[in-house]
């Protein structure tokens, strides 16, 4: 028998883990058929490919030791450490082997067929499209929007709908249902910003002390803010400093802010948050408004939310706040089709 050539498999394989250095990574084997999976298996893992259901311990194409979980017989979870070099070595093997894979996966018609054979379930392509985005997706706001993107499809096609320029602005807008936005504090020192994400995240998560320079480097947290979930950035206090390790964290934080889909201009009653550059959207929040309960002073007239993180006053607010500097009301609203995945244009 000859050896297997890249056209002899007509598989394709996508990372469904993030494209950086991670603990694990997860690749993802689609095949067109049962036997086309179990020779690629049998040649990556140089064993028996793994029966339905079986989570097996194999060694990767000489590479890497992981674990291989066969969820159904033409689908296949192939799971590395997540080192950048065993990603990329990996990367390689399938992309000598697969007759689609990596950039095969990315085409519009085999992202409906994969959704269709991991959702069975689904009344068409458009509500298999909308589970793997819910599968995959953080907030719950996006739940029921997905779950109601079919019949929407369905009736807006009926009318003669073609998707243009403003149905992608808005599903740039909405993609932050599916991928958490990043929101990132900033303030001079001392202001409240580590209590404030502790409030906010309703458990410590940043050290927070009376002392300027506390915090010393960046700290993240995932939480939710009015039915959408954030990565929520607390970053050193802003001030002129000799101490090399807080000068580095300060530049860290500036890189992470520069990358913010928005930046919360945090202050305090008598402490204002000072100028910034960053090119995201911003809102201006003033903590420890149990000290200026009457708002009066200047930093609390020009705030869009005031906040006591101690008495948890103001976190609704701040929350709905957020989330409409994200997800405005009115995309939220709109009774037109989302355009969740570009899969949609094609799907019938």
């Amino acid at each position: 028998m000859k050896a297997p050539t890249k056209s002899d498999y007509r598989v394709g394989c996508h990372w469904e883990s993030a494209r950086a250095s991670g603990a694990v990574a997860i690749a993802r084997l689609d095949a067109e058929s049962t036997e086309e999976l179990d020779a690629l298996l049998s040649e990556l893992t140089l064993s028996m490919p793994p029966p339905l259901g079986a989570v097996v311990h194999r060694t990767l194409a000489g590479v890497d030791d992981g674990i291989v979980a066969r969820i159904s017989e033409g689908c296949a979870l192939v799971m590395p450490h997540g080192a950048g070099r065993i990603i990329a070595a990996l990367d390689g093997w399938f992309d000598q082997r697969c007759a689609q894979a990596c950039r095969g996966l990315r085409t519009r018609d085999t992202g409906v067929r994969r959704a269709r054979r991991t959702y069975p379930e689904a009344a068409d392509d458009c509500e298999a499209l909308a589970l793997c985005a819910i599968a995959r997706g953080a907030s719950p706001r996006g739940i029921a929007m997905l779950l109601s993107q079919s019949t929407l499809f369905a009736s807006a096609r009926a009318n003669g709908w073609t998707p243009g320029s403003t149905d992608r602005e808005r599903a740039r807008r909405l993609s932050g249902l599916l991928t958490p936005p990043r929101v990132v504090a900033i303030g001079v020192a001392n202001v409240g910003k580590s209590s404030l994400l502790n409030a906010i995240a309703g458990r410590t998560v940043a050290i927070a002390m009376d002392l300027p320079g506390t915090t010393r480097d960046a700290v993240a947290a995932r939480v939710e803010l009015d039915g959408i979930i954030v990565d929520w950035f607390d970053t050193p206090g802003i001030r002129l400093t000799d101490d090399e390790v807080e000068v580095s964290a300060q530049a860290i934080a500036a890189r992470i802010a520069s990358g913010a889909d928005l930046v919360l201009e945090v202050s305090a009653p008598g402490m204002p948050c000072g100028p910034s550059s960053f090119p995201a959207p911003r809102l201006r929040v003033c903590t420890r408004i149990d000290c200026d309960p009457s708002e009066d002073s200047p930093e609390a007239r020009s705030a869009d939310a005031c906040v006591s993180s101690t008495h948890r006053l103001g976190l609704d607010l701040l929350a709905r706040s957020v989330r409409r500097a994200l997800v405005s009301d009115a995309d939220l609203a709109s009774p037109d089709p989302w355009l969740f995945d570009e899969a949609l244009v094609t799907a019938p």
